[in-house]
């Protein structure tokens, strides 16, 4: 599902359907950390006993994760990006005044 989500057509398919430019990025960099989070969560299971102290590792894990989905789009937000960008958004706009400027994480490779 993840990598559907990210491929060239589909995120400019995102890009036109919502009208704004680049929204894909931070799109697929949400879609991206939760896969991650998810596969984090799945080795605890498997690897210890069903215990409150799991419970407490897991809860941290989704809200640690969530906090930087919500981080993405501030900083997505934030940034003037324009120029809509299907292959190299991170090299175009990795230089810029507006991406640079706010430490923008979804300049970061894709």
């Amino acid at each position: 599902m993840v990598h559907v989500v990210i491929t060239p057509v589909n995120v400019q398919c995102l890009n036109e359907w919502t009208g704004v430019p680049n929204i894909a990025s931070p799109w697929a960099y949400s879609f991206l950390t939760v896969f991650c989070a998810t596969g984090l969560t799945m080795i605890m299971r498997w690897r210890e006993e069903p215990s409150a102290r799991r419970q407490r590792r897991r809860r941290l894990i989704y809200w640690t994760y969530a906090g930087i989905v919500a981080a993405l789009w501030v900083k997505f937000l934030l940034a003037h990006m324009p120029e809509p960008r299907i292959y190299d958004l991170d090299t175009y706009y990795a230089s810029t005044h507006a991406c640079a400027s706010t430490s923008c994480s979804t300049c970061s490779p894709t």
